[in-house]
């Protein structure tokens, strides 16, 4: 990692974890490199954060700041955690994380929304679905997701994206927005699927793997699920 990156993630991380101490709330990142995770260790006290990824071993992580025993409380760290098998084990074709990979990334989705991907035998868990931003102004969320093009059009993004959206309004949220790259209509089917509403689109306002993009604007209220 260049200098220059080094600097400018340390400084996000101080920033984070002030922000975390000043309102007495819980900030998460999103995914990380374990090269990139292990840097909070120079501008934070290890009581000051946590890292998890989903599960035991996940090389990549996300951290939360803030101490449970400071803030009294705890909030879980915004995880969706998809398992993937096939229906008949002995007619399923065997894919490697680099196969999953692939195809997420495909997607268009940013790489720092995707977590571990753990291939054993022929099920597959795809940790694809995080919180990308928290407004404490507005106590809105926003989340992304994704999950293999091999597994489309079966609704299991639709099925978790719902758990989610549930699990977040019952920790007293009060709206839940969801973006898409234009180019990807089924997204957005995915998102309605969910009971979400579309809000807008707002133009060359996203940047993935496939350059600038437009993006699609979901959202739901408590009311609305």
């Amino acid at each position: 990692m260049a200098e220059i990156e080094e600097q400018q993630l340390r400084k996000r991380f101080a920033e984070l974890a002030e922000q975390s101490y000043q309102n007495s709330a819980y900030y998460f990142t999103d995914f990380l490199s374990a090269t990139d995770a292990a840097l909070v260790y120079s501008v934070a006290e290890e009581s000051e954060f946590t890292l998890w990824g989903g599960a035991d071993g996940c090389e990549r992580q996300m951290i939360r700041f803030g101490n449970p025993e400071d803030f009294g409380y705890e909030v879980a760290f915004p995880i969706q955690i998809l398992k993937v098998e096939p229906l008949l084990r002995k007619f399923a074709e065997e894919l490697t994380h680099r196969d999953f990979l692939g195809a997420i990334m495909n997607l268009g989705i940013e790489r720092d929304t995707i977590g571990g991907i753990v291939v054993k035998d022929k099920s597959t868990l795809i940790g694809s679905i995080s919180v990308t931003n928290i407004d404490q102004k507005t106590n809105t969320v926003e989340i992304g997701y994704c999950i293999g093009q091999a597994y489309w059009g079966h609704g299991y993004v639709a099925e978790a994206l719902k758990e989610v959206i549930s699990y977040l309004f019952k920790e007293g949220y009060d709206l839940v927005r969801a973006r898409h790259d234009k180019n990807n209509p089924h997204s957005g089917r995915v998102m309605q699927k969910a009971g979400m509403k579309y809000e807008g689109t707002f133009r060359k306002h996203g940047k993935n793997n496939q350059g600038v993009v437009d993006d699609v604007v979901y959202s739901i209220l408590p009311e609305e699920l």
